[in-house]
């Protein structure tokens, strides 16, 4: 799937009155700010927030109204896994795409369980994520 820079649909979505705040929780804080910066480059309207661990990424979901997170599966004290779930359960329902070092075919019971909307395996191009939001971001904004 082709995402054009700065997608015009993308940003009337936010001229809509909604406001499109991400989510990247990942302890690699090179990789985060590579994410953060692709995210902002694509979409300069929408609002990307960064947290290293699940008790920053909790404290981001209490301050902000977030639409979409994107998430490690492998974090510090918490695996991704049990974050998804926990968020799932305290009534969080957004998008979620999840980040892995391992073989996506692990994860292909879960992402249905968890209703996980994209898996990205590491390494992955920036253009895998640019769609993956692209595609998370539809299916909340056609729904409204």
């Amino acid at each position: 799937m082709a995402v054009p820079a700065h997608d015009d649909e993308a940003l009337s979505i936010l001229n809509g009155g909604y406001a499109a705040h991400i989510l990247v929780v990942e302890d690699d804080s090179a990789l985060s700010l590579v994410l953060a910066h692709t995210l902002k480059m694509q979409y300069p309207a929408f609002e990307v927030t960064t947290a290293s661990s699940v008790e920053q990424a909790f404290g981001a979901l209490e301050d902000h109204s977030i639409a979409l997170i994107i998430t490690d599966i492998h974090l510090p004290g918490v695996e991704g896994i049990a974050f998804i779930r926990r968020i799932r359960e305290r009534g969080w329902h957004g998008p979620v795409i999840v980040m892995t070092g391992d073989r996506v075919e692990a994860l292909a019971e879960m992402c249905g369980l968890l209703q996980i909307s994209a898996v990205l395996a590491k390494p992955f191009d920036m253009t895998a994520l640019i769609a993956a939001t692209y595609a998370a971001l539809n299916t909340i904004y056609r729904e409204t």
